[in-house]
């Protein structure tokens, strides 16, 4: 039965990271440290899989506004993205199985903007770039 797995989920929210951000240090979430922390202080057991879910902000803002900056490419934005994100899951899988729920398609153009949930681009180009994210072959 399900119930009895899913109670032994611990969900550790670390803010609005960004799946490019997450093997910096210092960035405005700090998310890094904050998983630094919570390994190091146990709270995350040696051995213990981690489900990490990342990529939705920097699909949904940041891969079309970057792409305009370079040629309009997006693909080269999300390898990068993408290459961060591993340098941060090899981290991670010293210690412990890693797993990756990928970004969710984004919202509509038709949505209401929430101030707190920006998007930048077209929806399908958003979409582009989230199945690119998801399904990039590097």
């Amino acid at each position: 039965s399900c119930e009895n797995w899913i109670t032994n989920f611990k969900i550790f929210h670390l803010g609005p990271a960004l799946a490019y951000n997450l093997n910096k240090y210092e960035s405005q979430t700090r998310a890094r440290e904050k998983v630094e922390f919570l390994l190091s202080n146990k709270y995350i057991p040696a051995n213990q899989a981690i489900l990490c879910a990342f990529g939705e902000i920097d699909c949904r803002v940041h891969v079309i506004k970057q792409a305009e900056k370079i040629n309009g490419d997006f693909r080269p934005v999300v390898d990068k993205i993408i290459c961060s994100y591993l340098d941060f899951m090899k981290f991670l899988a010293v210690e412990h199985p890693v797993y990756i729920w990928g970004p969710i398609p984004t919202q509509k153009d038709s949505s209401n903007i929430n101030p707190g949930f920006p998007y930048y681009g077209t929806e399908i180009e958003r979409n582009i770039a989230t199945e690119y994210f998801i399904v990039t072959p590097l």
